[in-house]
């Protein structure tokens, strides 16, 4: 009896989709996989309403190696600072808007070094790119 419970719940289905605003509190316009995290969902509503969900693997790879999916947090002594661990220079120099803090504002700003062919590179986020081993993107890709 106790195995047949077991072997239910082991075999119960894993592929289901959920809607991401009802069942994980947040506005998301896409049906997400049941074992898709809010962070998951939320970088992928940026990338979607930019057209570059093809992006979504490397800044999720990315985010998880430079800042632990943290929001907030600095590393650099004090340089690299929010979501993507950008430093304000970087920040302003590809005219990026909102909040270094912000994941939306963040991977907004992440596309835009990745579309310059710059995201491998010290300008971007060299050691994670390599320790992920994310494919090289060129300029315009």
């Amino acid at each position: 009896m106790i195995t047949s419970v077991l072997n239910n719940a082991v075999t119960a289905p894993t592929n289901s989709s959920i809607d991401c605003k009802t069942e994980q509190g947040i506005d998301c316009p896409y049906i997400c996989d049941a074992d898709m995290d809010t962070i998951k969902c939320r970088i992928n509503k940026v990338l979607e309403s930019i057209d570059e969900i093809g992006l979504s693997d490397i800044i999720y790879e990315l985010a998880e190696c430079e800042n632990g999916f943290k929001e907030t947090g600095c590393g650099d002594n004090g340089a690299s600072c929010g979501f993507l661990q950008f430093q304000q220079p970087t920040w302003q120099a590809f005219d990026c808007q909102g909040s270094r803090y912000n994941i939306e504002d963040s991977v907004r700003c992440g596309v835009k070094l990745i579309r310059k062919g710059i995201g491998h590179t010290t300008a971007g986020w060299k050691n994670c790119w390599r320790i992920k081993n994310l494919p090289i993107i060129k300029d315009g890709y």
